[in-house]
């Protein structure tokens, strides 16, 4: 008896000590977010998510164009569009996972910390919406 109360003393102690691991989500994805060399991002988002052809002279949810399941994705670039449920108008420009479409993504759905992040290429858009 004496020893099993020691155990467990000793696993109570343990614990109490061990450093605490921050927890997996949006900070840790804000985390890795960055700007490469190329200027386009590579950061977490809120996979699976749909791509959108979103134009009606600026990015919005119209048009379903793609999936995005990768996590973390590249961005291409970003612009100025519709506001959405970020309190924002951030959207990016990725290609989609499952036909290889390209798309609009709202920055509500890219774990960044600054929309746009700083360094990021603006996407010049053509009258059909395509960078």
């Amino acid at each position: 008896m004496k020893l099993r109360h020691a155990v467990l003393v000793t696993i109570t102690i343990l614990a109490a000590a061990a450093p605490a691991v921050p927890a997996a989500g949006a900070a840790g994805a804000r985390a890795t977010c960055g700007v490469r060399s190329d200027r386009q991002l590579i950061c977490g988002n809120d996979a699976p998510v749909k791509l959108w052809a979103g134009w009606k002279g600026k990015p919005s949810p119209v048009g379903f164009r793609d999936n995005l399941l990768s996590n973390p994705s590249v961005f291409k670039c970003w612009a100025r569009g519709t506001p959405h449920a970020g309190e924002n108008d951030i959207w990016y420009y990725a290609q989609g996972d499952t036909y290889g479409k390209w798309g609009w993504l709202g920055a509500n759905n890219v774990h960044t910390k600054d929309d746009p992040p700083i360094g990021m290429a603006k996407c010049r858009v053509d009258a059909g919406g395509k960078p």
